[in-house]
């Protein structure tokens, strides 16, 4: 007898709804997470996997099986009620990780040299310096 997929795909929701807390709950009570996160096997786990993913092309393959219309379907049903609820959930992470990128731009405002009647002169001399000490900045977080 042939497997209903009606019944699979509601048992694969009730199962969803059901466990929801459960999953929650088992995440949190579950110790050592970061410190697995951040260790050197992860780290090459995690190289060794995107390596495999990218040799035998998963992700071209994996697009292949969607439609325009598919992804369209996806961002139309949800896309904007997730987009605004996990936005407004991570508006803090948002502010803790620009923070330090702020405070660049807030010790270069004032120090510029003046604006100039030449477009290029303004890119090199001002813009330059923004991009220059933000990347600067990145730098030194990320490394």
């Amino acid at each position: 007898m042939p497997i209903d997929r009606s019944a699979f795909k509601e048992d694969y929701l009730a199962g969803t709804r059901n466990n929801a807390e459960k999953l929650v709950r088992n995440y949190v009570n579950r110790k050592g997470k970061l410190d697995a996160a951040a260790s050197d096997e992860a780290e090459e786990l995690y190289r060794e996997k995107l390596e495999a993913a990218i040799a035998a092309r998963k992700r071209q393959k994996a697009l292949k099986k969607v439609s325009e219309e598919d992804m369209n379907r996806g961002m139309k049903e949800t896309g904007a009620a997730a987009y605004k609820a996990k936005t407004k959930l991570k508006a803090d992470k948002m502010l803790k990780n620009v923070e330090p990128y702020l405070d660049v731009l807030d010790e270069i405002e004032g120090n510029l040299p003046p604006r100039t009647a030449d477009p290029m002169e303004n890119l090199i001399n001002r813009a330059g310096k923004v991009v220059m000490a933000l990347h600067e900045k990145k730098k030194e977080l990320t490394e």
